[in-house]
């Protein structure tokens, strides 16, 4: 047995020589097809001799086939790849386009199906299979032509505003959502196949109409009915989408970035035959949402040392923090309903209501408390401050003492340094140290008063006082108000010498600040000294006041009118005592009163009795003599004294 092979390559026949074999008749001849490119068919020719054989083999015929491969303009293209099929023999091979050409030669002749099986990106074949005939020693040219199917590619950039200040944004990517819709009937470029309505969704896989391109996700995440998240680092692209219009819109982004309800329309037109993919970008830059918070009082200034909250629409903490004097600014809270609220106010200042805001763009909104003050001026008759009246705030509404203090109270001590500044008109700060503790204080002049405001600050509270050049409390800033609750403003303590005040009811600011006045009237006494048959004022009376120690508070002698004596102390008993009486006049018995509590005049009346005279009638040497008796001991009196002095001397 043998076996005999060659190369399409090879063209000349073949004889070989002759035969033999011992003992056979004649030879079984056997043909080996042919595989990859060798022949597979031959001629076996036998001389009838059985002592001898001759193989003769003729050599299949073969041609060539040179291909073009071109676009619908005419240029040469390449990435095709073709399979080229004997229909009556078992013979196939596969070409790939080089230069816009394939050259195939010693192809065996007849009939082929030309199939392409790989078009090039970009393009369409409109006829993919044809029939070649290949002729012995001819090459057939065959002309194949792909339409241009460009697609487009399109890239969203998203972008999430950055932030300098205090940032509560969340930057996750995977929160943003876009769909994306055709935004028009969109049909193939080549072939006219409908392949989107208006309104469809984009999703991947779709869009493949003459071409093997279809829609491609390169970047970020689908979640189907054409929502599509960016990647990590805000990145969406979407390749193999078919000429036409798309609407983007974004349906979701993430907490506090302001939502961009803009739709924005792409769209790829063939501009040309080159041209294979058409990409278009889109940045897409969510603001993030700025909220400046500030709190004043009713005269602009800032209040520091308010412990403040923000909360969302259920009241829970979003934000707090403390104030200061600058405004603070907030990024990043969510879109919805807030509360900037006020939990703790400085001391001194009433504690605010809440104020509700929304946040809904990125424009920069301000949001403003403003915290009234209650003060409270403890005053005498004559307008000038009272000190030493103890004082306190009641709430009618929980029957609470809110504050209590001492007019006049000393807050801080001024130097030297800081009273030549303040007289200047200049506000001092500074700080020391107090059991560990570093205080900061700030000391402003009052506009339109002749006294300071400091603001006292540790760790753990702000105070406010309004303080005089020696640093002793003026007007008293109340503590531990809530604006619009109301309140009862009590004397608990009189000094001495003066009328309680009634108490007054008052309700704390909202958006004005409350200046109480209390005064405490002088208390009054008249005392009058009268003959008690006319019931006419006596003059010449010499008369003291005792208290219960018998200290002399006041002496003085009687006149036209009443004597008044002020600033006795209440619920006090006092003493009058005439010391001489006048000519004629009995001494009166000493009389006992006690001071009410009221500012109204009280009065007191001794009255004087006429001596007992003689029966008989007077005359007026009687009168003369008792007259002259008189002066002797006067004079007598003086004498007297006149001497003890000079031997004390």
């Amino acid at each position: 047995t043998f076996y005999l092979s060659a190369p399409l390559t090879v063209t000349e026949n073949y004889s070989s020589d002759w035969l033999t074999a011992n003992n056979l008749l004649k030879y079984a001849p056997l043909v080996i097809q042919g595989y990859a490119n060798y022949q597979s068919e031959g001629t076996l020719s036998l001389v009838k001799d059985p002592q001898r054989a001759k193989l003769n083999i003729d050599w299949m015929d073969t041609g060539s086939l040179k291909l073009t491969k071109t676009n619908d303009t005419g240029e040469l293209i390449d990435g095709s790849e073709f399979n080229l099929k004997h229909t009556s023999l078992d013979y196939s091979i596969d070409l790939k386009v080089k230069d816009g050409q394939i050259t195939a030669n010693n192809l065996p002749v007849g009939e082929y199906i030309l199939t392409e099986t790989v078009v090039p990106p970009g393009h369409v074949a409109i006829t993919k299979t044809f029939k070649v005939t290949i002729n012995s020693n001819e090459t057939t040219e065959e002309v194949v032509v792909n339409n241009l199917r460009p697609v487009g590619n399109l890239i969203i950039n998203k972008q999430l505003e950055q932030s300098d200040n205090i940032n509560l944004a969340d930057y996750d990517f995977s929160k943003v959502k876009f769909k994306i819709t055709a935004s028009e009937k969109i049909n193939d470029s080549v072939t006219n196949q409908k392949l989107y309505e208006k309104g469809d969704a984009i999703t991947t896989g779709s869009g493949k109409g003459s071409s093997e391109d279809y829609v491609k996700l390169i970047s970020g995440n689908e979640l189907g009915n054409g929502i599509y998240t960016p990647d990590e680092n805000g990145k969406l692209e979407l390749t193999g989408m078919p000429m036409g219009s798309y609407n983007i819109e974004e349906i979701e982004c993430p907490d506090g970035f302001v939502f961009d309800d803009e739709m924005k329309t792409v769209t790829f037109t063939q501009q040309d035959f080159v041209t294979l993919t058409y990409t278009t970008s889109l940045d897409i830059n969510n603001e993030i949402t700025k909220t400046e918070f500030s709190k004043t009082d009713v005269g602009g200034e800032a209040i520091v040392g308010a412990f403040v909250q923000i909360l969302d629409d259920e009241k829970n903490v979003v934000y707090e923090f403390t104030t200061s004097d600058q405004p603070i600014q907030i990024d990043g809270l969510k879109d919805g309903k807030y509360y900037f609220h006020e939990d703790l106010a400085p001391l001194g200042y009433n504690l605010a209501n809440d104020v509700e805001f929304t946040v809904s763009n990125g424009e920069i909104q301000k949001v403003h408390i403003v915290d009234t003050i209650t003060t409270v001026s403890k005053l005498k008759e004559d307008g000038s401050l009272l000190q030493g009246a103890e004082l306190e705030i009641v709430s009618t509404k929980t029957k609470n003492i809110v504050d209590k203090w001492t007019t006049g109270q000393h807050i801080f001590d001024i130097t030297d340094e800081i009273r030549t500044e303040l007289e200047n008109g200049n506000t001092v700060t500074g700080t020391y140290n107090e059991s560990e503790n570093k205080i900061t204080y700030k000391i402003t002049p009052n506009s339109n008063h002749d006294d300071y405001t400091i603001m006292i600050q540790t760790d753990n509270e702000t105070v406010y006082h309004n303080i005089d050049i020696n640093g002793n409390e003026t007007t008293h800033l109340i503590q531990n108000l809530i604006s619009g609750q109301e309140y009862i403003l009590r004397e608990s303590k009189t000094p001495d010498g003066y009328a309680t005040a009634p108490e007054q009811k008052f309700v704390a600011g909202t958006d004005k600040n409350v200046n109480l006045t209390m005064t405490d009237e002088d208390t009054k006494v008249e005392i009058s000294k009268q003959d008690i048959t006319t019931q006419k004022e006596l003059e010449g009376a010499h008369l003291q006041v005792k208290d219960k120690n018998g200290n002399i508070v006041d002496e003085w002698v009687s006149g036209k009118e009443p004597h008044i004596i002020k600033n006795l102390t209440v619920n006090e008993t006092y003493t009058l005592i005439e010391t001489i009486a006048p000519v004629n006049y009995q001494i009166a018995q000493s009389i006992q009163f006690t001071i009410e509590d009221t500012g109204d005049v009280q009065n007191v009346v001794m009255y004087d009795e006429l001596m007992p005279v003689a029966k008989n009638v007077k005359t007026s040497d009687d009168n003369n003599m008792l007259l002259f008796g008189t002066v002797c001991l006067i004079s007598l009196a003086g004498v007297i004294a006149i001497a003890r002095k000079k031997k004390h001397n």
